[in-house]
């Protein structure tokens, strides 16, 4: 068994769409907006033609918590294999505030 992806809901879709591109060299696909669930849009998010993530996005969402006491999912880890392999270049223009 293979898991194909995961999902994770956001606020800022393409702020955390950039995160990805510029913190882990990923590639996205073109911005989905849904024709049937008004204000539904998401990215899928590959890196190393490997790991794929979708960011979603809808209105109304809420911040989870923040106490922790609630079921679900408590934290993904990634592996990324050494510090420059996760770091821009050193010449590269720094990021955005995230």
């Amino acid at each position: 068994m293979k898991i194909a992806h995961f999902a994770l809901w956001t606020q800022q879709l393409d702020v955390q769409a950039r995160f990805w591109v510029d913190f882990f060299a990923a590639s996205i696909n073109e911005k989905y907006l849904s024709q049937t669930n008004p204000g539904f849009a998401s990215y899928f998010v590959t890196i190393d033609d490997e790991v794929v993530i979708e960011l979603m996005t809808k209105p109304g969402l809420q911040q989870a918590s923040a106490d922790n006491n609630h079921t679900g999912w408590a934290h993904l880890a990634l592996s990324v294999g050494g510090r420059n392999r996760s770091m821009p270049s050193p010449n590269a223009p720094g990021p955005p505030e995230y």
